[in-house]
């Protein structure tokens, strides 16, 4: 019967999945303890290690030493590591001032040709009298400093300089640029528009007229928006026309043109409006219109209670700042709104949707506060206020989950892009560590709680597998199966494909029984909705020696005659 099953299994033909209406977390990771802060800075890193798909990068302290910084770098592929760089001891206890730290990195796309994509992060280094930050871009592919570039000297002397966005290539040299600015500094406020490609100032903003505190504490890249053929990008001062000191000003956003540096439109809702912070979030938000134009979001605190207000891309492209619609939080302590991010077309209906951001529901709060949700709204129906989708965590007061939200880019070239969703718990105690998680448009076949297991034990040893094949599959037999040699390319019979490649794992697991090596439930009968569950489970014991050992898995559907489906394959690497 083993034999069968091998052989079988070799030679089935597999009809490709189609997806079901729904959304699927791709990949969840965390830190390994919980004071380890390693989520609120994570971004997209361009393609790192030369696979077509982008990967992405994120910023975290060390947990023997707050002070220490690193960056690690995963492949958007199966999320394996790929390399990181140490920062600096950012904290010297017997001097009382800060030495070196390097935070905020992102990536930039290919900068020396080398066909892989790069890395731009800010260095810091305080000494008593000033305070020294240089821009700095290393290379993905060798790691190697391609420049270095002090651009503290471009604000005052006491700024710090810690905000750092990825935009559009501005000045025409083929390469990203980038904008930089002290964000919270209330009375050191600006933002420099930097070369990607030389590290070298183009242009510098203050907001205004008058003061205009907190300007660059967003700062986001925008389209073509005037249609002068190069990107243009948005910049929020959320205190615009306070007192610097108390910051009860009404807010304002500015767009503008990437070409020229001046002003295309400005956003505010005018001093009647003073104290609800409006431009605390902003963001392109797709084409809600249907006109052809990116729309953009911008969101205001409200009095805790949140509001969104969608702009006309078109309009904004003629300097008038024309309100498209409101979506404003329905009760205090919403705070609805203040994390912002475009999909693209989610739901199939033909407009783009956008995810936004809820502190806690009516129905817990105030019991729950801040616990996170993530409404996906499609932007057809957005004057409805009805949600297509809730994303949530784990349920914990203060884990924030979804407080920071980013279009990360196309990961499984479907050709629409994931959503980055991070947990940030600010300075608020709680007992599970931060963690972020990308999400998938499409309902998948196979899911997974986690993508990284652990040898020493110190995080999870157990990944746990979702099975949902659909109802048109209840009652019918399913078989996990491994492989070691990745999903690409797998192998065809008859014009069908198996998203394996065969190897001795994968034989292994197709002829071994429901509890093959390290997994539990590996096969079984699927119930009347189509779904069951399984587990990989990881023995104490295993050497270091086999760290970042790569697998996947996807499942097999059939009954009397022969199979029916194949699922999409899910990657598990073992962690420190």
């Amino acid at each position: 019967m083993k034999s069968n099953w091998v052989f079988m299994i070799i030679f089935l033909g597999i009809f490709p999945f189609s997806s079901l209406q729904g959304q699927t977390r791709l990949f969840h990771m965390e830190g390994k303890s919980v004071k380890l802060d390693m989520t609120s800075l994570v971004r997209w890193a361009g393609d790192v290690n030369g696979d077509g798909i982008p990967d992405f990068c994120y910023h975290q302290t060390i947990q023997a030493d707050p002070g220490i910084y690193q960056v690690r770098i995963f492949s958007g592929s199966d999320g394996s590591y790929l390399w990181g760089q140490k920062g600096y001891p950012g904290w010297e206890k017997d001097q009382g001032s800060f030495k070196k730290a390097a935070g905020y990195y992102a990536g930039i796309g290919d900068v020396d040709g080398d066909g892989r994509g790069d890395i731009v992060y800010l260095l810091q280094d305080f000494g008593a009298n000033t305070n020294r930050v240089s821009l700095v871009l290393r290379s993905g592919r060798t790691k190697k400093v391609i420049y270095q570039k002090v651009v503290s000297s471009w604000f005052l002397p006491t700024a710090l300089v810690k905000f750092l966005e990825v935009i559009g290539d501005v000045d025409g040299d083929g390469v990203k640029d980038v904008l930089l600015s002290t964000g919270v500094e209330a009375l050191h406020y600006g933002v420099a528009v930097v070369s990607g490609k030389t590290g070298k100032k183009i242009r510098f903003h203050t907001g205004g007229p008058g003061i205009s505190p907190y300007f660059g504490a967003v700062m986001r890249p925008a389209p073509d928006m005037d249609r002068d053929g190069v990107d243009d990008y948005l910049i929020s001062s959320s205190s615009y026309g306070g007192n610097p000191r108390y910051h009860q000003g009404w807010g304002k956003v500015w767009l503008y043109s990437g070409k020229t540096g001046k002003e295309i439109c400005t956003f505010e809702l005018g001093s009647r409006y003073r104290g609800r912070y409006f431009g605390l979030e902003v963001s392109v938000v797709g084409d809600l219109d249907g006109d052809g134009w990116t729309d953009i979001g911008i969101s205001e605190d409200n009095y805790d209670y949140g509001a969104v207000w969608f702009f006309s891309g078109k309009e904004a492209a003629k300097g008038k700042a024309y309100t498209l619609y409101s979506l404003p939080g329905s009760f205090k302590g919403e705070h609805l709104g203040l994390a912002l991010a475009p999909l693209g077309d989610w739901d199939g209906d033909g407009r783009d949707d956008l995810a936004v951001y809820a502190a806690t529901r009516v129905s817990t709060y105030p019991k729950k506060q801040y616990e996170g949700l993530v409404y996906l709204y499609s932007g057809k129906k957005l004057t409805l206020r009805k949600p297509f989708k809730v994303l949530e965590g784990r349920g914990l007061t203060w884990e924030g989950f979804g407080s920071h939200l980013r279009n990360i880019g196309d990961l499984d070239g479907d050709g629409i892009s994931e959503l980055l969703v991070v947990t940030d718990n600010g300075s608020m105690t709680i007992t599970k560590p931060n963690y972020f998680e990308i999400w998938n448009h499409k309902h998948l076949a196979l899911s997974s709680d986690r993508h990284l297991v652990s040898i020493s034990g110190k995080g999870s040893r157990v990944q746990s597998l979702r099975l949902e094949a659909g109802d048109t599959n209840a009652g019918k037999f399913y078989l996990l199966l491994g492989s070691l040699s990745g999903p690409k390319p797998g192998f065809n019979y008859a014009g069908l494909h198996v998203p394996l490649n065969p190897d001795a794992y994968f034989s292994w697991t197709a002829s071994q029984g429901p509890n093959a090596l390290f997994l539990r439930s590996s096969f079984g009968v699927l119930d009347a909705n189509g779904r069951a569950s399984a587990k990989f489970i990881l023995p104490p014991g295993i050497p270091t020696s086999l760290l970042w050992l790569r697998f996947w898995h996807a499942y097999l559907v059939f009954d009397s005659k022969g199979f029916t489906m194949a699922s999409n394959p899910v990657p598990l690497l073992w962690d420190r």
